[in-house]
């Protein structure tokens, strides 16, 4: 999922559900998340780098 915060943004739709993990891009005003199954022990690639479950922050 991706989240627009762009302050300048007063309507329509801010936050979009995805279809899974493709390219990856940064913006000055978005934050992109994703949702691991529990007892996930994959490996993510966020822009080349790969990032192990014990690196992601938890939702509690």
């Amino acid at each position: 999922m991706t989240i627009n915060l762009n302050p300048a943004v007063k309507t329509g739709p801010n936050c979009f559900l995805k279809s899974g993990m493709g390219r990856t891009e940064p913006y000055e005003h978005a934050i992109s998340g994703a949702f691991l199954a529990k007892g996930f022990d994959g490996v993510l690639d966020v822009n080349g780098t790969k990032v192990a479950p014990s690196e992601v922050i938890p939702l509690e």
